[in-house]
């Protein structure tokens, strides 16, 4: 693949790369294959691939200035009742969320080959719910998540459903993954 410096909004890069027009799609094999090594006898249930969500909260390093829903997914955490000093971060700006039969799992994905890196944090199913809306006023649509881990702990992320008004590929992988943890996924 030749790439072509190009004066391009960073949303249409995202949009290109998301619609399989790189070899750098996040991919669910070896997704599988990571939580088989890292989660031995468990398997993949479903997953989606996400971008921390920065916003008001403590504790990121990135920004997140005019993302469509932020303010909604900060309000919604504080109506929750989440302490900021409760919230389960490392930094990274790429990450995954995925369920087994289990537990769910944070991970981060790698920046350079978009693969998974490293686990964030792991909860007991029994322990977990997803409080999820989409935000769908602009172009730009995304599915905003709030993750109560159990025991107090939480965190947030947001997965991109369209781009320039086009749908990404993870849209449908989002929703699969809200099927999959059936009525552990609260929507708002």
């Amino acid at each position: 693949m030749v790439l072509k410096k190009a004066r391009v909004k960073r949303s249409a890069v995202i949009l290109l790369a998301q619609k399989g027009h790189s070899s750098m799609a996040f991919k669910e094999g070896l997704l599988a294959g990571w939580i088989e090594s890292n989660f031995p006898g468990e398997t993949l249930a479903g997953y989606t691939v996400a971008t921390a969500s920065g916003g008001s909260e403590q504790g990121t390093r990135h920004s997140t200035a005019g993302v469509d829903g932020d303010d909604q997914r900060d309000q919604l955490r504080i109506r929750l009742g989440f302490a900021d000093d409760a919230k389960v971060t490392v930094g990274e700006s790429g990450t995954f969320l995925a369920a087994t039969q289990t537990r769910l799992i944070v991970g981060s994905r790698s920046s350079v080959r978009n693969r998974p890196k490293d686990l964030i944090v792991a909860a007991p199913l029994t322990d977990v719910r997803v409080h999820w809306f989409d935000a769908t006023v602009s172009s730009n649509w995304f599915r905003h998540w709030v993750i109560d881990l159990g025991g107090g702990r939480w965190r947030t992320d947001r997965t991109g459903l369209k781009a320039l008004g086009r749908e990404t590929q993870i849209a449908p992988v989002a929703d699969e993954f809200v099927a999959v943890l059936g009525d552990r996924a609260v929507q708002h």
